[in-house]
C-alpha cells in the first residue's frame, strides 16, 4: 500500500483540558481577600487612611493581580486549544494532499475472458447464473467438479497427445481469442502509446516458448509495439499497488495489457476439483491518458488493500476510501478464492459498513482460476458495470484477501 494510515498524523483535535471555573473563582476569591489584607495591614501608618490614595490602593490592587494571573491561566489554555487546532488543520490538510496523491485511479479501457470455446464468454452469463461449475468425466475417466477448455485440434487429432502439445494449442488458441475481442479498443489506441504487456501464464511451458507464442499471435491481430515486461512475479491485485506507486513517482506512463492465463494437466493426471481453465485481459491507462489524447474512459480501478482473509473489515474499510464511496453505493461483488469463502466473516464486516451487494462467486460458476482468477474478477466487474455503478472485487488466496473498488462514470 502507498499510504500507511497508521503513520500519518493523526487530524483529530487534541483535547485540552479548560481549567476549572470554580477553581479560578476561589483562587479569585482568595488572592483578592489576601492582597486587600495585606494593603491595609502594610499601609504606612503616616499617612491618612482617608485619602483617595488608599482607597485606589484597596481596590484596585486586590482586584487587579488576581484578574490578571485568572486572565493569564485562562489565555493560556486558550492559547493551547487553538495550537491544538492548527495542529489539526494542518495533519488534515497534509492527509489530504497524500491521499489525493495516492489515490489516484487506473483506467481500464476494454477486459475480455474466455473460459471455453463458446463464442459468449461474458460477465453477464455468469452473473445471471447461466454458467456453474457441474462435474465432469476427465480424460484420464475421472468425474470430478472442474472446468477445463476442450482442445481446439480436432477431436480425431487429440487421441494420443500430451499435455505440453495441447497446452501449445491452446494458449495459442486463448491468446487468438483475447485479442480478438480486444482488438476494437486496440486498433483506436493512439499509435504513440507504448503498451507494456504482463504475460502470466500458469501451466508446463517454458517461459519462452509462451513469449514466442504471444509475439507471433500479437504480429497477425495488431500493429502496436507491445513490450512484455518480465520482472514481475503475478501477485493478483497486488499488482497494481506497485503500479500505482510508480504512476506517481515517474513522469513516463504507459498503457499496461496483463494477459493472465491458467490452465492444466489433463492427459497425464487429472485436474485439481474445484478448479478451472480460464483466461483474462485487462487493457488498462493511467489517469494521464484522457488528459492527454482528450478523450473519456468510463471504468475506472482504484487502488486495492490487502487483509487477513478471517478480518476482512480493514481491507474493506480502506477499498470503499480509495474508491471515495460508501457501502451502500456498491452494487455487485465479484468474489474469487484459493479456498472456502469466509462467508461468515465477510457478511459481519459487509454489516459494518453497510455492504449489500449481489455477491457473484466466480469458484462456484466458472470455477478457481489460479494466477488468472483476480484478473477474471476484474475483467467480470469492468464489462458488467453500468454508467455511474461501483462493484468490488475481492480475491484471496487462503490467508489475505484483496479488495479492490471498481467504479464507472457517465460519458457525457
Amino acid at each position: 500500500m502507498a499510504v500507511d494510515f497508521s503513520l500519518l498524523p493523526d487530524d483529530k483535535v487534541e483535547d485540552v483540558a479548560a481549567p476549572s471555573w470554580r477553581l479560578r473563582t476561589a483562587v479569585f476569591i482568595v488572592l483578592a481577600v489576601v492582597i486587600a489584607i495585606a494593603v491595609v495591614l502594610l499601609w504606612p501608618t503616616e499617612r491618612a487612611v482617608e485619602s483617595w490614595k488608599f482607597w485606589v490602593a484597596v481596590t484596585l490592587l486586590p482586584l487587579g493581580i488576581p484578574l490578571w494571573i485568572v486572565l493569564r491561566r485562562l489565555s493560556a489554555y486558550e492559547g493551547r486549544r487553538l495550537d491544538a487546532q492548527m495542529r489539526a488543520e494542518v495533519a488534515r490538510d497534509y492527509r489530504e494532499r497524500v491521499f489525493a496523491a495516492a489515490s489516484r485511479p487506473m483506467y481500464v479501457l476494454d477486459a475480455a475472458l474466455c473460459f471455453s470455446k463458446e463464442e459468449q464468454d461474458t460477465s453477464a452469463r455468469i452473473r445471471s447464473g447461466e454458467v456453474s461449475l457441474s462435474t465432469n468425466e476427465a480424460p484420464l475417466g475421472d468425474s470430478l467438479r472442474a472446468r477445463w477448455i476442450d482442445d481446439p485440434s480436432a477431436p480425431e487429432k487429440s487421441r494420443g497427445r500430451d499435455d505440453t502439445e495441447r497446452q501449445i494449442d491452446l494458449v495459442r488458441w486463448i491468446f487468438k481469442d483475447l485479442l480478438t475481442k480486444l482488438s476494437a479498443t486496440l486498433h483506436e489506441l493512439p499509435r504513440s502509446e507504448e503498451v507494456e504487456v504482463l504475460l502470466w501464464v500458469s501451466s508446463t511451458l517454458q517461459r519462452d516458448v509462451v513469449k514466442t507464442i504471444w509475439m507471433d499471435c500479437v504480429g497477425r491481430q495488431t500493429r502496436h509495439v507491445m513490450r512484455i515486461v518480465t520482472d514481475e512475479a503475478p501477485q493478483g491485485l497486488r499488482s497494481k499497488d506497485r503500479w500505482l506507486d510508480r504512476m506517481i513517482q515517474e513522469s513516463v506512463h504507459h498503457t499496461r495489457l496483463v494477459v493472465a492465463v491458467q490452465l492444466h494437466h489433463i492427459y497425464t493426471e487429472s485436474p485439481p476439483p474445484g478448479t478451472s481453465e480460464a483466461g483474462a485481459a485487462i487493457l488498462m491507462v493511467p489517469d494521464v491518458f484522457d488528459t492527454k489524447h482528450g478523450t473519456k474512459t468510463r471504468v475506472r480501478i482504484h487502488r486495492p488493500v490487502s487483509g487477513p482473509t478471517d478480518t476482512p473489515g480493514d481491507a474493506l474499510k480502506h477499498a470503499l476510501k480509495w474508491g471515495r464511496v460508501s457501502g451502500n453505493q456498491v452494487s455487485c461483488a465479484w468474489r474469487t478464492s484459493g479456498g472456502n469463502p469466509q462467508s461468515g466473516e465477510w457478511r459481519e464486516s459487509a454489516r459494518q459498513f453497510d455492504l449489500d451487494p449481489v455477491l457473484t462467486n466466480l469458484d462456484d460458476t466458472v470455477g478457481y482460476a489460479g494466477v488468472a482468477a483476480p484478473w477474471l474478477a476484474l475483467a467480470c466487474a469492468a464489462q458488467s458495470l453500468a454508467d455511474s455503478d461501483t462493484h468490488l472485487v475481492l480475491s484471496d488466496d487462503g490467508d489475505i484477501i484483496d479488495a479492490a473498488v471498481v467504479t464507472s462514470v457517465p460519458l457525457v
